[in-house]
């Protein structure tokens, strides 16, 4: 499967966020056009807006929120973030939000009326929505939660949440680091090594160990039987840019410690 089919199906949206630390402002990201993903309520916000402001002041249990509106909206919706730990877990919103319980996970289920935001800086992004836009999840999959398996237990419990075959799910893959700029070292291709699948290593692993996660998660949601016309990979690298336009996303590979966070978001 080549990326090329997916290239440049995603259009430029502002919203305003309205925070304590960050203040009220305009921001701008990218959300999906393509004709599957195009009604979804979702972005992918760059260096506008850095998650990390938030996180620097957060309770022990890194649990944020940050409310946002588009310029249809007439209120903001307050968007909750997990505490992320490269996991494979999935986190209920209802479990998320409940503050007698301590939970930490790469991925939040939602249903109607609930909106989740994950944050990246490198890694992938990832929003699954059923077919009538009722359920969805959006997952945070850095390499080691792609490889050990947090997208098939993200469209594992969006399909148990929603009563809908995985045929009929749609999926946007966000900005993230590209093959063009991810080189990878051992720990990396020795967790490769582990995959039966020679297809994955054939196509995604290039010479000089360059590997594609975004590429690897388009790949699995295929695997687990979403149709390739339903995912929408926007194919921006993180790193250098490529295909970013004008907007440019936080790199951790670029940047080092000092790197900020990128936001995205799901709101059913």
């Amino acid at each position: 499967m080549s990326s090329t089919s997916f290239k440049h199906n995603y259009e430029l949206v502002n919203w305003e966020i309205d925070s304590e630390i960050l203040g009220s402002k305009v921001v701008s990201g990218y959300k999906s056009s393509a004709p599957a993903s195009c009604n979804i309520n979702h972005g992918f916000i760059g260096t506008d807006c850095n998650i990390n402001q938030l996180l620097d002041i957060a309770k022990p249990d890194n649990h944020v929120s940050i409310s946002l509106r588009s310029n249809k909206d007439e209120q903001f919706t307050k968007i909750q973030l997990p505490k992320q730990t490269h996991s494979t877990e999935i986190i209920n919103f209802q479990t998320l939000i409940n503050p007698n319980i301590e939970c930490d996970g790469d991925a939040v289920l939602l249903k109607k009326g609930e909106a989740a935001g994950i944050k990246t800086a490198d890694c992938v992004p990832l929003i699954i929505v059923s077919a009538n836009n009722n359920f969805g999840v959006i997952v945070h999959a850095g390499w080691r939660g792609a490889v050990r398996g947090i997208v098939q237990n993200a469209v594992n419990s969006l399909t148990k949440a929603s009563g809908s075959a995985s045929s009929t799910l749609t999926a946007v893959i966000g900005p993230a680091a590209g093959d063009c700029c991810y080189q990878v070292g051992e720990e990396v291709t020795k967790e490769l090594n582990n995959i039966e699948s020679l297809y994955f290593k054939k196509i995604l692993l290039k010479e000089n160990n360059h590997f594609s996660v975004p590429k690897y998660v388009l790949n699995t949601l295929i695997s687990e039987g979403i149709l390739a016309e339903n995912i929408n990979l926007l194919d921006i690298c993180s790193i250098c840019g490529r295909n970013s336009g004008d907007l440019s996303y936080f790199s951790y590979r670029r940047e080092g410690q000092k790197a900020g966070r990128n936001l995205s978001f799901l709101k059913l």
